[in-house]
């Protein structure tokens, strides 16, 4: 199963390799942590949904993706089964999730602070799509932090994504999160869900790559 995405991660990370410093050190993904049957448990338990096999096992038999230090476009996180504990049990408010449910982790993505939410959700609202799409990562193309795509799965065990803009919430709310109260758009399983993620995010790193040196970079767009 692992082997597309080992490749694809090895795709990507050949892109910043081929262009050289400072690329080839700051603008990779990183292979992290693999986690045992003990902590996924430990975690479906906090949380008290169970994860869909295919990402348990991407979890026991690959590991998680990460983002090596300033590389904020065009790139892939995959979290960690301690980094979801760890959020969720943090003390500070402001990266503290009180869920892994879909809005929450937007909400967590931004440091807490999206008003929006809660201006156009209900309570109610939030509650149900927190509790029927689970996010467990997201990807960025090239807006400089302004947006991600956010993975999560559904009751069914489905795969799917949400794409949130912080200057189009109209787009996020009226295509993305309303139709999900009539009935679930994920469609995917995770392996194709994550295929075409890296597709996506390969050829805009080439882009990057191509258009505009980093000798100056400072990780701040």
């Amino acid at each position: 199963m692992f082997e597309k995405i080992a490749k694809a991660v090895h795709a990507y990370n050949q892109v910043s390799i081929d262009a050289g410093e400072p690329y080839s050190s700051i603008c990779v993904l990183d292979i992290e942590e693999k986690s045992t049957e003990k902590e996924i448990l430990l975690l479906e338990d906090r949380i008290g949904i169970k994860l869909p096999e295919a990402l348990k096992k991407l979890y026991t038999g690959f590991g998680t993706i990460k983002n090596r230090d300033l590389n904020e476009n065009n790139c892939m996180d995959i979290y960690s089964v301690s980094y979801l504990m760890e959020r969720l049990d943090d003390p500070d408010k402001w990266t503290r999730t009180e869920s892994l449910g879909i809005i929450d982790m937007i909400r967590l993505s931004w440091g807490n602070d999206r008003y929006e939410l809660d201006e156009e959700l209900s309570p109610a609202m939030k509650s149900y799509l927190n509790k029927h799409y689970i996010c467990f990562g997201l990807y960025r193309t090239n807006d400089n932090l302004e947006s991600a795509n956010y993975l999560y799965f559904d009751t069914e065990g489905r795969f799917g994504s949400v794409f949130y803009h912080q200057d189009d919430f109209e787009d996020l709310l009226q295509n993305h999160l309303h139709p999900m109260f009539k009935e679930s758009p994920a469609t995917h399983v995770l392996e194709e869900l994550l295929l075409e993620a890296f597709e996506i995010i390969t050829e805009l790193k080439l882009e990057e790559v191509s258009d505009e040196p980093l000798d100056n970079y400072s990780g701040n767009g």
